[in-house]
């Protein structure tokens, strides 16, 4: 007689079966083949499958289904969030159609992003609701052994095919480059390398360490030599140049495997610990074979704010420093990503309701993780003058000033005609108080090897014109930099730091040269080409609004709820991660590996059943009756009498 286990292991296999036929059928990509003497059947019939990307959404959404729906209990969360999650498989395959307009006149990618929408939406909702639960959860194992193991086999065979085929993203060639500045002075590149510093710092310094482990090399066709060894004090070799055609880019491989391993072991562990049979593998599993993991592999800014959330969370719920590890791991989290902050409401009400000690040490860990963070800017950074389009206008603080370099080597300041007053920013205040703190002069006594000739208009005393009232232009731009450098060096340090503040945040959140997207935006598919409408940046600052507002209850709801255990975490987590998808630049279209390591997790909680209640020492105990001997009487027991036997004669 047939098993269950058997009988849905034939259904899955059906299912794949059916999806390839009609994969196949369908296809209209057919090339022509080649007119060449090999017989046409080896033309028409290739080995290997198509691993396009409708075919690895198809085959994500079949596997969840798989991994995650049950048959025996049809109406439970668990099938709705499988069913959803496949969903969303399809909707990624569905973004880049470009079939013409369907239902209201919106395009396929319209509603592909309407309803990765809807489904960050969910997602939040089901945050929501794993933070208001109270009885224990437990989950049972899904699929078969024999069927977990196989498509957990196949993810990971996706993950290094998607790894070693995917073509170079822009943040790993911005982290290649920043990290070879790195490395070889020291400082980020921030003011130095205008078309590659728009990253965190974090990805600048993993890529530090990975060129001076395997630095990468470079063959010259113009040179008779062997491959040399890229270096940023031989730049004028390959930079400006298609460098990535001719390089050898260990560090990038590199970077991404150990991303990718790291986190593959957070979710395998954590799910793992919660309790449910086979977490793990299921866990890791399902995260391979995620259309919206495998498009985020080669994308490091991405993946790396991920490992660290994931991180996070896991050393969170341990004993002892756990909330101290925890706490510092998301502080390093947002430095990576702004939006990872969100959860830290959550993170520090989750410590606080547990007890003095992991209180304590959530504090430590916030003080000492923003001290880090702080120093390092403080020692890595080099200030750079506020440029006119990024801080400057944030703050609406337009320059008076334009200088330019002559021919004898002089900076000659010219009259600059005032900018139109542009509308102000939500984070205006935050850029108007770093900008106040920048106040050095250009007459300003600065080191003797950065002093430079200017010449000013007439009737302007120089000794009182602040830098960042003065727009370098052309080769007038470096000499400044330099001499601002040499001028803030002698500055104390809290001017110091505050500029070094302002000079990351402008380069990442404002850069001079923004890194072109290979997606484009939800708000951008549904409003049109940027700059937003002012309707829609409404709307988009009331989604941020909702956001924050819906983290800050779920923070107040652990707190005075007394709800400590993993689950609360997770959902709040859950809530913050899919609440900043949907506020972020580019909306829920992408960038998914954000969220599903802590679905996962709340997908591997096993809690168990409640003790019985407890009886006091010396109290009597319930006796059960021995197997077989039937019911109970009440009352108390017969009494059994012997008549004695009478004498006889």
């Amino acid at each position: 007689m047939l098993t269950r286990t058997r009988l849905r292991s034939a259904g899955v296999l059906a299912i794949l079966a059916l999806v390839a036929t009609a994969s196949a059928w369908g296809s209209d990509s057919i090339a022509t083949p080649p007119a060449t003497s090999a017989p046409a059947a080896a033309a028409t019939t290739p080995f290997w499958p198509d691993l396009g990307w409708p075919t690895l959404c198809w085959f994500g959404a079949v596997a969840v289904l798989a991994l995650t729906v049950r048959t025996d209990r049809l109406w439970t969360w668990r099938n709705l969030d499988g069913l959803v999650l496949a969903g969303m498989c399809l909707l990624l395959g569905l973004r880049d159609s470009a079939s013409r307009p369907l239902f209201l006149d919106l395009t396929p990618a319209a509603w592909a992003a309407l309803g990765l929408s809807i489904a960050a939406g969910y997602w939040l909702f089901r945050g929501g609701t794993v933070l208001l639960t109270r009885g224990p959860v437990q989950q049972t194992g899904l699929a078969s052994p024999g069927t977990r193991a196989v498509l957990l086999i196949v993810g990971v065979a996706l993950c290094i095919q998607q790894l070693a085929g995917a073509p170079l993203s822009p943040g790993s060639r911005d982290g290649l480059v920043g990290g070879l500045f790195t490395a070889d002075t020291g400082r980020l590149p921030y003011g130095d390398v205008p078309a590659h510093e728009g990253r965190s710092p974090l990805l600048y310094l993993v890529y530090a360490g990975a060129n001076r482990l395997v630095p990468p090399t470079l063959s010259l066709d113009s040179v008779d030599l062997p491959r040399v060894a890229m270096t940023w004090p031989h730049r004028d070799l390959w930079l400006g140049q298609p460098w990535e055609q001719i390089a050898d880019l260990a560090p990038v491989r590199l970077v991404n495997a150990v991303l990718l391993i790291t986190l593959v072991a957070g979710v395998a562990l954590f799910a793992a610990r919660l309790g449910a049979p086979d977490g793990g593998a299921t866990a890791v599993a399902l995260l391979t074979i995620f259309p919206g993991t495998l498009e985020c592999l080669p994308r490091p800014e991405i993946m790396l704010p991920a490992v660290l959330l994931t991180w996070a969370i896991v050393l969170l719920t341990l004993r002892g420093v756990g909330a101290l590890l925890g706490v510092f791991m998301l502080v390093l989290a947002g430095v990576a990503w702004p939006w990872a902050w969100l959860p830290l409401p959550a993170f520090l009400a989750y410590c606080w309701r547990r007890g003095v000690w992991p209180a304590l040490s959530s504090a430590v860990g916030l003080v000492g993780g923003a001290a880090v963070v702080l120093f390092g800017l403080f020692q890595l950074v080099q200030p750079s003058i506020p440029r006119a389009d990024g801080a400057l206008a944030m703050s609406d603080a337009a320059p008076v000033f334009r200088a330019r370099l002559a021919d004898d080597g002089t900076v000659i300041v010219d009259h600059r005609e005032a900018d139109s007053s542009p509308t102000r920013p939500a984070s205006y205040y935050l850029w108007h108080t770093l900008i106040e703190r920048d106040t050095v002069t250009l007459k300003q006594n600065g080191h003797s090897a950065a002093t430079v000739r200017i010449d000013w208009p007439n009737s302007v005393n120089g000794r009182t014109v602040l830098f960042r009232q003065v727009e370098p232009v052309g080769d007038a731009g470096p000499l400044l930099q330099q001499h601002y450098r040499a001028v803030f060096a002698q500055q104390p340090p809290a001017p110091r730091l505050a500029a070094a503040v302002r000079t990351v945040l402008e380069a990442t959140w404002i850069p001079d040269q923004p890194a072109l997207s290979a997606r484009t935006s939800a708000w951008e598919t549904w409003a049109g080409p940027s700059p937003l409408p002012r309707s829609w940046i409404m709307l988009r600052r009331g989604v941020k609004l909702v956001a924050a507002l819906l983290v800050v209850w779920s923070a107040l709801a652990i707190f005075f709820g007394r709800r400590t255990q993993p689950r609360h975490l997770l959902g709040a987590t859950l809530l913050a991660a899919s609440g900043s998808l949907l506020a972020s630049e580019l909306g829920a279209v992408t960038e998914w590996v954000w969220v599903l390591p802590t679905l996962l997790a709340l997908w591997s909680i096993h809690e168990p059943a409640p003790a019985p209640p407890w009886v006091p020492r010396g109290a009597a105990r319930p006796t059960l009756p021995p197997l077989g001997s039937g019911p109970v009487q009440a009352g108390p027991p017969p009494r059994i009498t012997v008549e004695p036997k009478p004498a006889g004669p």
